[in-house]
């Protein structure tokens, strides 16, 4: 049987993720995919399971890093978001560990990425907030236009606006 559960988790906090995957195999929970929110596990009785997040696309890693986890037992899963998810079943197969090269060179893109992200937001909350300052009674200059606009049509754009602008910070930080 398939269980669905929500993302919980940045795309940053590799820690956390990881030690959460850990716990949900434990619990006889093993990841089979991801989409854009939510993780899907399959119920397994195998609870010697182990995670471990590298902040890599596949096609980054050497052949002789691949080859290296396959004989320390580790299994390449899927790649998700920039990151490769990997494997083992055997209780004494190694830790792996992620160089701070390609921590550093993930955080840069995720950075980038919600930088950009939060620019076209900025952008879309000023064009949006412009067309609907000249629609706002007492701004149109011809009365004939306010008596064709709804007041209540108006007041829900500028709360549609205020929460896309609120989006936009939480988004564009991180938080999102």
């Amino acid at each position: 049987m398939i269980t669905r559960k929500l993302h919980p988790f940045q795309n940053y906090e590799f820690d956390f993720e990881e030690k959460w995957l850990n716990d949900m195999a434990q619990k006889g929970k093993l990841l089979t995919g991801k989409d854009a929110f939510t993780y899907h596990f399959s119920d397994s009785e195998n609870n010697t399971r182990r995670y471990r997040i590298i902040p890599k696309k596949k096609k980054a890693f050497k052949e002789d890093e691949l080859a290296l986890f396959s004989e320390c037992n580790w299994n390449y899963l899927f790649e998700s978001n920039g990151k490769s998810i990997l494997y083992t079943d055997d209780p004494k197969a190694p830790e792996l560990f992620t160089d701070e090269d390609s921590y550093r060179e993930y955080n840069k893109r995720t950075i980038r990425t919600y930088f950009i992200s939060l620019i076209i937001w900025i952008i879309v909350a000023v064009i949006w907030g412009n067309l609907l300052y000249k629609n706002l009674p007492g701004n149109q200059v011809r009365i004939d236009i306010l008596a064709e606009r709804s007041l209540a049509g108006e007041v829900g754009c500028l709360f549609a606006l205020a929460a896309i602008v609120i989006l936009a910070v939480y988004h564009g930080i991180g938080l999102y």
